[in-house]
């Protein structure tokens, strides 16, 4: 049975609702039960809270992004993606920063950076094996985001637009959503389009964009990570 489709912007909106009270409750729930943590410091409550907030949010948000397009049918699926195009096209939504997979990569790619860096730095958190398991959680969360952005914007590509062809799947039935994040899981991290055929510029232009960014990624963000974040807990 196909669920109710919700817009891409209002599940992001009511993830970081439901993920921002969350947050508030842990963090609340860590000075209560643990005195010694410095919460004068304001930077250290809220790099604490955004450790919570951002694994939280990026949970809520994919899991009911995956739960909404693998139930809609191959109708429902390229009407849903059209919406989301035509969505993304209105000015209001680029003033504000949302313009697809590229915005959400960069914000957690951003967010991954600065996270680790603070844990690496304040002896609050780098001692402390549960910021440590927050702080790979945090990339973990920014990866997926990710590829699953890509994955969308290559459905949105592919199926909404009739003026050109932009991706055609290499399967015989209709393609669904997990054919393409099959894809999006395939360009970001062996670089490869097996899967799939790339017929137009703009197409090519979004596989290189994902592909730069997955490598980045891959090879200088997870290095990072795991250097300043293992490296402040052996010592």
């Amino acid at each position: 049975m196909a669920i109710r489709y919700v817009s891409d912007l209002s599940r992001a909106n009511w993830s970081s609702a439901v993920a921002g009270i969350v947050g508030v409750a842990v963090v609340v729930g860590i000075l209560y039960l643990r005195p010694d943590f410095p919460y004068q410091n304001l930077a250290t409550v809220l790099a604490a809270f955004y450790l919570v907030v951002w694994p939280m949010f990026v949970t809520i948000y994919l899991v009911w992004t995956h739960i909404v397009y693998v139930s809609q049918g191959p109708r429902r699926l390229d009407a849903a993606a059209r919406r989301e195009a035509r969505s993304l096209r209105r000015w209001w939504i680029r003033l504000f920063g949302y313009g697809g997979a590229q915005s959400w990569a960069l914000t957690g790619a951003f967010v991954a950076v600065g996270l680790t860096i603070v844990i690496a730095q304040d002896p609050a958190f780098r001692e402390d094996l549960i910021f440590v398991v927050l702080g790979l959680l945090t990339v973990a969360a920014s990866w997926a985001l990710l590829v699953y952005s890509f994955a969308l914007e290559y459905l949105r590509l592919a199926l909404g637009s009739d003026e050109e062809r932009h991706i055609t799947l290499s399967i015989q039935d209709e393609p669904r959503f997990t054919d393409f994040l099959t894809l999006a899981i395939l360009l970001s991290t062996m670089a490869a389009t097996v899967s799939a055929t790339i017929e137009s510029r703009r197409a090519w232009t979004l596989v290189r964009v994902n592909v730069l960014f997955a490598f980045t990624f891959n090879s200088v963000i997870v290095a990072m990570m795991v250097s300043l974040l293992f490296g402040g807990l052996l010592s």
